[in-house]
């Protein structure tokens, strides 16, 4: 049987880019791109993940807001940082941070299934596709959402 090691990684560093004609970005549009990034690590689109911001957010490089993600499966709150890193005309380009979701990289996932699975039927021509992160979480899944 072969063993498997995978390395879980505190997930961040998402970026969200939106578009405007003012001077900020409505709380609105940035929950949508914090429910659109990380609604996948907690396999929820119907209900989807709630997403919360406490106000719009102004579109001038370094400012911050926390806003909070909870996962309707068990109700657990998130706190997501928010950091505009980038204005340019109508363009605010922003950082996500979701604090305290530890998960591992789609990459790493595909990685270690091919090298298991290859080894156990000793084959070096095998493929694998995850639709996201792994939430590394004990009973966490990942499933292909046209199943």
């Amino acid at each position: 049987m072969a063993g498997c090691l995978l390395v879980a990684a505190v997930f961040s560093g998402c970026d969200g880019s939106v578009s405007l004609g003012g001077g900020s970005v409505a709380s609105g549009e940035v929950e949508k791109k914090i429910a659109a990034e990380f609604g996948p690590l907690f396999q929820r689109t119907d209900p989807p993940v709630e997403v919360a911001c406490p106000e719009s957010l102004k579109a001038e490089v370094g400012v911050t807001m926390q806003c909070s993600l909870t996962d309707p499966a068990d109700g657990a709150t998130y706190p997501v940082n928010v950091s505009v890193d980038s204005v340019n005309g109508d363009d605010t380009h922003f950082n996500l941070d979701l604090v305290g979701v530890t998960a591992v990289d789609e990459a790493d996932v595909e990685g270690e299934i091919v090298n298991t699975f290859g080894a156990r039927f000793q084959s070096a021509d095998l493929s694998a596709d995850c639709p996201a992160s792994l939430r590394a979480k004990v009973g966490a899944e990942l499933r292909n959402p046209s199943t």
